[in-house]
């Protein structure tokens, strides 16, 4: 994270939907696709997603959508953070700027 970042860095979730950007069975046999929250330090929501991208790309996978990215306070004002994001959030850094929920895949591609 630039320094400039580091000093506005804000808590972002958002849903993010993947694929395999590479060999196809990279999410499993049979897996088409899958979906999880991320969390993330940033300034802005773009650079929260490009963050995400970034990440997944070091694994082989590949955002396909987001879906509901907001800062963290607004999901928590909501009501919306189970104490399994909480503890990710705890988890987030400079040195470890992106966390990840469980990865939930599935066999078919929605049409």
């Amino acid at each position: 994270m630039g320094e400039e970042s580091a000093l506005t860095a804000t808590q972002w979730i958002g849903l993010v939907h993947v694929r395999s950007s590479g060999p196809a069975d990279s999410l499993g046999k049979g897996r088409k696709g899958g979906y999880t929250h991320a969390l993330g330090l940033a300034a802005s929501a773009d650079e929260f997603l490009d963050r995400v991208q970034a990440a997944l790309g070091n694994w082989g996978l590949l955002a396909i959508e987001f879906e509901d990215v907001a800062p963290l306070a607004q999901y928590a004002g909501e009501g919306r953070i189970s104490e399994e994001m909480w503890g990710l959030a705890r988890l987030l850094s400079a040195e470890a700027p992106v966390q990840f929920d469980i990865l939930d895949t599935y066999r078919e591609h929605d049409a």
